[in-house]
């Protein structure tokens, strides 16, 4: 599915409590939105398509890194963040389109951006606002999911902090160069280290999987 941004009706097309709903949902954290917003239109836009799966952790990722205050604990980017956020994805607008546009996605007009807005506006759904809003999460399985995620978060971090010892052991290597002895200390170190790396890219790529995977049971 080719997602182009379109222009989005105004606000006022959108029922008072259906807003305050999109408005909890924008609070939650990047994660939080971006799962119950491929529970929403699972059946709808995802089941079929890996790519528009694959597109909706791409966009998460890209908000958390960019959200350099709350990471993955955060829910919404600033305008400049945001049209970093666009300038990123190959929407590159002049000053004027990219205040327009922010009026577009930014629905409640607080001058920020949450995953939601972003969302809504690129897979062209703010008609369908209500569904998204009151659409079912599949609340008994929530805890098997909940586990899977933190699952996905350990593997996460660890790959994180395996990347970084790998970084830094790779340093190490090259500093101990003058000495022979020390550089192959060094080396078999960076590679053992690349080795966990590795191992730990695997867990979090199968908890990944199994995340995906418990979704997946509660829409069907």
């Amino acid at each position: 599915i080719k997602h182009t941004p379109k222009a989005s009706p105004t606000m006022s097309k959108i029922d008072s409590k259906d807003l305050e709903k999109l408005k909890e949902l924008s609070a939650k954290t990047y994660r939080e939105q971006s799962i119950w917003f491929l529970n929403a239109y699972w059946a709808k836009l995802f089941e079929s398509d890996a790519k528009s799966c694959e597109k909706i952790w791409d966009y998460m990722n890209k908000f958390i890194e960019l959200d350099v205050k709350k990471k993955g604990k955060g829910c919404e980017l600033n305008e400049f963040d945001a049209h970093r956020f666009l300038e990123h994805f190959g929407l590159t607008l002049s000053v004027k389109e990219m205040r327009e546009k922010l009026r577009e996605i930014d629905i409640d007009f607080n001058k920020h951006v949450s995953i939601t807005e972003f969302f809504i506006y690129s897979f062209d759904t703010l008609a369908d606002v209500h569904h998204l809003v009151t659409a079912s999460q599949g609340e008994k399985d929530m805890e098997k999911i909940n586990e899977a995620q933190r699952l996905l978060t350990k593997a996460q971090s660890d790959c994180e902090a395996a990347r970084e010892k790998a970084r830094l052991s790779k340093e190490a290597a090259e500093v101990a160069k003058e000495s022979k002895l020390l550089a192959i200390k060094a080396e078999n170190e960076a590679k053992k280290v690349e080795g966990e790396l590795r191992r730990v890219q695997g867990e979090q790529r199968a908890a990944q999987e199994a995340l995906e995977a418990e979704e997946k049971k509660t829409r069907q």
